[in-house]
């Protein structure tokens, strides 16, 4: 018995986009954990989010950004206006449990 066009050639592919996505989600996140990729990412931030402040006439320098990312991250930041610097966190947390996601 001949076996059907899905089962020999669309669900092979299936499941090896599906493989390639879980090792490349997964390669990302292990990337985001290093000191390199947690750099990169602050970086990322950082220009991200100067254009919109600096309209409003802020600047926010995210100092540190490290840790078990993205579900858990310690950060520092400090934000200024014209008058100078007006918060100044040393140290934030962000815990996110897996129960947020669906």
């Amino acid at each position: 018995m001949r076996r059907s066009f899905f089962r020999r050639r669309v669900l092979p592919c299936l499941l090896l986009f599906v493989l390639l996505t879980l090792l490349a989600g997964a390669g990302a996140v292990w990337w985001l954990r290093t000191p390199g990729g947690q750099d990169w990412l602050r970086q990322e931030a950082d220009a991200l989010l100067a254009p919109p402040l600096a309209e409003q006439g802020l600047s926010l320098e995210l100092i540190r950004l490290e840790g078990a990312l993205p579900l858990e991250m310690e950060c520092a930041l400090r934000l200024r206006d014209a008058g100078g610097l007006w918060l100044d966190v040393p140290r934030a947390r962000v815990d996110v449990g897996l129960s947020v996601f669906p």
